[in-house]
């Protein structure tokens, strides 16, 4: 469609290959012409032999012409499909047959488009026939048991060329046992604004279970897995992973139950299997040249790692066990360190000046050092006055080439240039002009 992530930076606009206007005038020889030689009016380069380092046979380039016929039917509704399959009760095995399933559509932007209902068959199937649908959109089945607990199955996808999709759809006996949860994986980013830590961890959790986790109190709506964050954390909120990118994590605040001042809960179940819950809690601490990001780890934690901003900030824990690994994530320093049982306490201690912060538009700003920037404006000081006093000493203890009038008068000026530099205190700067300039008064007449 040409709005492509490069799209930007092309020096013309991008051909829409994806509408039927276009191949009503599209010329395949052109086009392969094109591919294999470039085309310098468009800044493009050629792919083919000879022309590229990594470059693709004439049966590739045709194949390449072949796949961009497709797109304009790749975009129109799809006539006729349907969404289709059993559930099974996966504690025991056996056929669920009684219950209502839902159908839910999504755009490519997590927006529900279509909401079906309808109950299950005598065989504990169910098929959702559909119309005229995107085909950008993805699709998962739910169902709800006589208990209100709710199961949900893949999301999936239809085409014009399967325009039918299969989903399993499963449900479990409850458990109230959280010694079944297990926090497979746990990243911890960090970032830093011009007086404050901002921290971002991410939970993949499991549960080790072949039954779905409600609480411990047996009502999930009370709260299932707990978020600890650190004493004093502020502006704490929490988004849920919906998929396998970094976009598709929604707010989930409101699916939180705050239980004290460090410790919110889940108010969902959580289904049998590996990662079955991806949650990210985020938090802000006051930060001074040093923080401590301290709690303890809600269930046993399998691998940790932590991400800082490259920069002067040291990064330590208890006994230090946090140690340097190759970063995974450009401009970013990563530490890993032992799993923790649960109850124990995950801490990180930074310390030192970030080189560089974010600001509330999410920019990245190179952070000014206030006290080593005073530092280095004494330290610039008191080398302009160690070269006034040189001056007026080489004067007096040796035949200056200068007359002592002249020398004074430089002297003034390198600490005014000095000082212009690298701004004092305005105490500091004049002391030491009205000294110079008392010695230049005493020798002014003669």
């Amino acid at each position: 469609m040409g709005d492509g992530e490069m799209a930007a930076q092309a020096l013309l606009p991008p051909t829409q290959f994806g509408v039927a206007s276009y191949w009503e005038t599209a010329d395949p020889a052109l086009m392969f012409d094109t591919i294999q030689n470039g085309s310098l009016e468009s800044g493009m380069p050629g792919f083919g032999e000879g022309q590229n380092s990594n470059p693709l046979s004439e049966t590739q380039i045709w194949d390449v012409i072949a796949a961009l016929t497709e797109l304009p039917s790749l975009n129109q509704p799809i006539p006729t499909a349907a969404v289709q399959g059993q559930v099974t009760n996966q504690t025991t095995g056996e056929v669920v047959t009684e219950g209502t399933v839902f159908l839910q559509a999504f755009t490519a932007d997590f927006e529900e488009g279509l909401r079906l209902e309808q109950p299950l068959t005598a065989d504990g199937r169910f098929n959702f026939a559909l119309q005229d649908v995107p085909p950008q959109w993805v699709y998962r089945v739910i169902i709800r048991t006589a208990d209100g607990l709710e199961f949900g199955s893949e999301f999936g996808q239809l085409s014009p060329n399967q325009p039918t999709l299969e989903l399993a759809l499963g449900t479990y006996a409850p458990t109230q046992d959280a010694a079944v949860l297990a926090i497979a994986q746990l990243d911890v980013f960090v970032e830093f604004s011009p007086a404050a830590v901002s921290v971002s961890e991410l939970y993949l959790l499991d549960n080790r279970s072949n039954a779905v986790f409600v609480g411990e109190t047996g009502d999930f709506t009370e709260g299932t897995v707990q978020i600890n964050v650190p004493e004093g954390a502020q502006n704490v909120s929490f988004w849920r992973g919906l998929g396998t990118s970094a976009a598709d994590f929604v707010p989930a605040d409101e699916q939180m139950r705050p239980l004290s001042a460090t410790t919110w809960a889940f108010a969902r179940p959580v289904s049998a299997g590996e990662a079955v819950l991806q949650l990210v809690v985020r938090y802000d601490l006051p930060y001074n040249r040093q923080a401590t990001i301290s709690h303890p780890a809600p269930y046993p934690i399998g691998q940790a790692n932590l991400f800082v901003p490259q920069g002067a900030v040291a990064v330590d824990g208890t006994a230090g066990e946090w140690q340097p690994t190759t970063s995974l994530v450009p401009n970013f320093e990563q530490y890993q360190r032992p799993s923790l049982l649960a109850g124990q306490s995950l801490a990180i201690s930074l310390s030192g000046h970030p080189a560089w912060v974010t600001d509330s538009d999410g920019n990245l700003l190179p952070n000014r050092d206030a006290q080593q920037e005073l530092w280095l404006g004494l330290g610039a000081l008191g080398l302009a006055l160690g070269a006034a006093v040189y001056t007026v000493y080489h004067w007096r203890t040796s035949p200056p080439p200068l007359h002592p009038r002249d020398a004074l008068l430089q002297a003034l000026a390198a600490l005014d240039a000095a000082h212009e530099q690298h701004p004092l205190p305005k105490r500091a700067h004049e002391q030491q002009r009205q000294t110079l300039k008392r010695e230049l008064l005493a020798v002014w007449e003669d």
